[in-house]
């Protein structure tokens, strides 16, 4: 990206705030990528491709424009959405316990952000999850799993309610005709209140090593990138590490996201900031100099033109 030709990628780069800085895999998967996605999602992704290809200055401004205003209304119809969906889960709780696969359906839910809905159901309850939305007298449907659960071996077994269906272990889609929605629900509920077990519904959290916090260093990053890029069947090292907590904030536009200063135990280190996204209901258990374990992974913050490390925690056990 230092040296683009295409005036698509410099305009948005531009419009994302990320024009100058280093670009690694997490920018393009988290950064770039979903912009070029929305469009598809939302709208036509004939725009993305016209961003990539314009040879104008002009267009290619207007194209990022449109593109980044597009994901922006993606992200508000996906909390929306996901805040809809989430009262659904809750009204299906039996004495305080869901079935073991939650199944949604809407009749206004947009079909590009079902997958979205879905995927924000499985972070937060930990269950397999189906999202389905009418059109033309049938529902759209994604599916996103847990660890050990094939879902589209799962849907396998249910193909004779289904128009057609497709996927990968942990995630898939179908369509189904409106008339048989309700039998499939049943079925599927039925069959997997027996295939799904209450160990499989146990989150796990993994991490690589436990280590001090005193060890997290530049040289240890710069170590890390070169095993880039990260993603399925190469995630990124994982860390576990029991830390002093020197301060602690929320931040974040909907005041969900969860910032820690920490220290090594034995005072090795200095402090060190943590971010754990979606994680702001911990901070009412925290105290100042309170002792926890971090599951984190290693990044690199940018700001001003200053570098400093971070940690991006990913659980934290009180």
């Amino acid at each position: 990206f230092t040296h683009m030709k295409r005036h698509g990628f410099t305009h948005l780069l531009r419009e994302a705030g990320i024009e100058g800085r280093p670009i690694s895999p997490y920018e393009v998967g988290f950064i770039i990528a979903p912009r070029i996605n929305a469009i598809g999602r939302l709208e036509h992704a004939i725009d993305a491709l016209r961003l990539i290809c314009t040879t104008s200055n002009e267009r290619a401004k207007g194209l990022a424009q449109k593109i980044g205003s597009v994901n922006t209304k993606r992200q508000e119809l996906v909390r929306e959405h996901v805040k809809e969906a989430e009262g659904m889960v809750e009204s299906q709780k039996i004495n305080g316990t869901l079935p073991h696969l939650i199944i949604l359906y809407s009749d206004h839910w947009h079909e590009g952000v079902i997958g979205l809905i879905a995927s924000g159901m499985v972070e937060k309850y930990y269950r397999p999850t189906i999202v389905m939305t009418k059109g033309d007298g049938h529902y759209k449907a994604s599916v996103r799993s847990i660890h050990g659960f094939h879902v589209t071996e799962f849907l396998a077994q249910l193909q004779k309610y289904l128009i057609n269906y497709g996927g990968h272990a942990g995630a898939a889609g179908f369509t189904l005709l409106e008339k048989k929605r309700d039998s499939f629900i049943k079925k599927a509920q039925s069959l997997a209140s027996k295939q799904i077990t209450e160990k499989d519904l146990e989150r796990t959290i993994f991490a690589d090593i436990n280590m001090p916090l005193s060890l997290v260093s530049r040289k240890l990053y710069d170590a890390l990138q070169n095993l880039n890029p990260f993603g399925i069947g190469n995630p990124r090292p994982t860390f576990v590490s029991e830390v002093r907590v020197v301060h602690a904030g929320i931040l974040g536009k909907l005041k969900n996201h969860l910032k820690l200063h920490v220290k090594d135990l034995k005072n090795l280190s200095s402090p060190i900031e943590m971010i754990a996204f979606n994680q702001a209901d911990i901070f009412k258990k925290l105290r100042k100099n309170q002792t926890v374990r971090v599951v984190y992974q290693i990044d690199l913050n940018t700001w001003s033109g200053r570098e400093t490390l971070q940690g991006l925690a990913k659980h934290i056990e009180l």
